[in-house]
């Protein structure tokens, strides 16, 4: 999993990057993982994180609880995408960024059904 958070730099992100590390990578180092990817970590971190990932990963595919998906839609285990969580942590740069990406806004989760417009 790479580096993607509050307090990850572009730089950080760059040299994971040329190291070779996972992008599309699930959170896998707990038990009660919830299936988080390095895109929902990065709705936390700054705009220019985001950006050098969506660059990246743009057009790429994954597999999530729910099948086959683009990266831009992959869901943790309450089924939520980054879009999702950049909401909810109030960033409208990131939230702009990922919609801009085409990220879905009328993508439900599956506990309430929410779009992220709710």
């Amino acid at each position: 999993m790479i580096c993607c958070g509050d307090r990850a730099t572009v730089s950080d992100l760059n040299a994971q990057i040329e190291l070779g590390a996972d992008l599309l990578a699930v959170e896998p180092w707990s038990d009660n993982s919830a299936d988080r990817t390095a895109l929902h970590f990065s709705t936390a971190g700054g705009v220019e994180c985001l950006q050098v990932l969506l660059n990246e990963v743009s057009g790429l595919f994954t597999k999530d609880n729910w099948g086959e998906t683009s990266f831009l839609e992959a869901r943790d285990c309450w089924g939520r995408t980054a879009l999702h969580y950049s909401t909810w942590v109030s960033n409208p740069l990131i939230t702009k960024l990922l919609i801009d990406f085409g990220a879905d806004f009328l993508s439900q989760d599956v506990l309430s059904g929410h779009t992220v417009l709710a």
